[in-house]
């Protein structure tokens, strides 16, 4: 199975370089992160603290470019020029997990002298144009650069966020250890690269110039980094003739067909189950799914609204029972009862009488390892769950700390995800917490998806939380956005 990992570390880039392609040496940075993630099998603890390396470059502005990987869960973030061996203290003025993008600045203005700064590309780079990328290589501690080609432009997902958004394929010797590095055609930034293909021989990827103008748009837009929006809905190919036909699609029209329209979304006003959505913005979308690019290049349909900021509108071309419409929609988040890929945040717990509850994430399922690994119910839930409401949690009873009042609950109560207390639904964590708290039966039943049932005695429970925390050393029974 193929699979794109970081680039992050200390490995490196060791071919020769054209001039025509070559950053000046002054731009580029070394990149030191102290980083202490969370812990999402006890979340009470962060897992591990150590150091990551990767490579920044110089832009505009006194700031620095780097992936967001880099500096993701950090403590300490220090920069290194290439000229100096001296250290400075960094740190984040913007971040950007969806395209795994970072803004730093350094205090100390003295680090900038004799610093270059890139100036970033406003288009793409054509096909089998000669690319340098620039990195800190394993073995060494100076800069070194490697040269390739732009392979190919498309929508692709981002291993940090599993966000898909466009990207740029180098056919370059890029390895792990140059996370952040700059992309140079013509003495211009033209990408961050930020992933590579495993088990694969020189084929990275890296965030393009569009997708870097749009990041740097939104941070002055809004101050900081909003997101990219989307339209909510869930989609299918139409390249079946039976299926346009049973729309009445003419010949001349094509789309994509609306199967879901999640009720938590607003477009839910605009768009049906049945829909045909045949263009964005003026911009046709193919049976595929995709529009053009540039001459004899496509690109997943999703391009043609990327560059708009969240809460900008958007005109969707439609077909509804043969009917052309258009509706106006404005772009939203992401709208997801469980989140995918989280950083720079604590995970949400709850526990009560011994049992610690959880909302599921994407992060709390690879805490168990690799994909196979994953609990095959929880990995269902993921791909599956409608999201009703726009505060939504999926919520998991994570594991039962034993306890007098828990006594002949186990492994068979763990990883289950809870629908309801005392019969009535839960919407999240919150919702939980609340329902408990507002108990005057003797008992608390804690029902969930499997059938199963974990029933306790309210007092006994109330009263064995605090032994707990003491025996398991726990510092609180719940996460700090539950106490807020």
């Amino acid at each position: 199975m193929q699979k794109t990992i970081y680039v992050s570390g200390l490995a490196g880039l060791l071919l020769s370089v054209s001039c025509a392609c070559a950053a000046p040496i002054d731009s580029v940075v070394k990149i030191y992160t102290v980083v202490s993630p969370p812990s999402y099998v006890t979340p009470w603890v962060d897992e591990f603290s150590g150091e990551v390396t990767g490579t920044g470059c110089v832009i505009k502005g006194k700031r620095l470019l780097t992936n967001a990987h880099v500096v993701s869960d950090q403590t300490v973030v220090m920069v290194r020029k290439q000229s100096s061996p001296d250290k400075y203290r960094a740190r984040v003025s913007a971040i950007a997990h969806e395209c795994d993008l970072a803004l730093l600045t350094v205090d100390d203005e003295s680090f900038f002298t004799d610093l270059t700064p890139l100036e970033i590309m406003p288009d793409l780079p054509e096909l089998q144009e000669q690319v340098s990328v620039v990195g800190y290589p394993e073995g060494g501690d100076t800069i070194s650069y490697s040269q390739g080609v732009v392979s190919r432009i498309e929508v692709e997902r981002y291993t940090h966020s599993d966000l898909p958004l466009l990207t740029m394929q180098i056919d370059a010797a890029i390895n792990p250890g140059n996370s952040g590095g700059p992309v140079i055609r013509d003495g211009k930034l033209a990408g961050v690269v930020m992933q590579y293909l495993q088990q694969a021989q020189n084929i990275g990827y890296a965030a393009p110039g569009p997708i870097i103008h749009r990041f740097l748009k939104d941070v002055e837009t809004n101050g900081k980094f909003a997101g990219f929006g989307r339209i909510n809905v869930l989609l299918q190919r139409m390249e079946n003739q039976a299926l346009r036909d049973s729309k009445q699609m003419k010949a001349d029209q094509s789309g994509v067909l609306v199967i879901g329209v999640p009720p938590a979304t607003t477009n839910i006003q605009h768009l049906q189950i049945g829909d045909v959505l045949m263009a964005v913005d003026g911009v046709k979308i193919a049976n595929n799914g995709t529009t053009p690019l540039r001459k004899g290049e496509r690109v997943d349909f999703s391009y043609a609204y990327s560059h708009k900021l969240i809460g900008e509108p958007c005109t969707l071309s439609i077909l509804r029972a043969g009917v052309p419409l258009e509706v106006v929609v404005p772009l939203m988040h992401d709208v997801r009862a469980i989140p995918k890929w989280q950083y720079d945040v604590a995970p949400s717990y709850l526990v009560y009488g011994g049992i610690v509850f959880m909302p599921l994430t994407l992060n709390y399922m690879a805490a168990y390892g690799d994909g196979p690994k994953w609990p095959r119910t929880l990995l269902v839930e993921f791909d599956n769950h409608v999201t009703q409401r726009m505060d939504e949690q999926v919520v998991v009873l994570h594991q039962i700390l034993a306890d007098d009042c828990n006594i002949g609950y186990g492994e068979n109560e763990r990883e289950l995800i809870v629908r309801k207390v005392n019969g009535q639904p839960i919407v999240n964590l919150k919702d939980l917490w609340g329902k408990i708290q507002a108990n005057t039966n003797r008992f608390i039943s804690i029902e969930s998806d499997r059938s199963s049932i974990v029933v306790l005695d309210a007092a006994q429970a109330k009263a064995a939380t605090e032994r707990v925390l003491k025996n398991y050393r726990i510092p609180a029974a719940m996460s700090a956005d539950l106490m807020r």
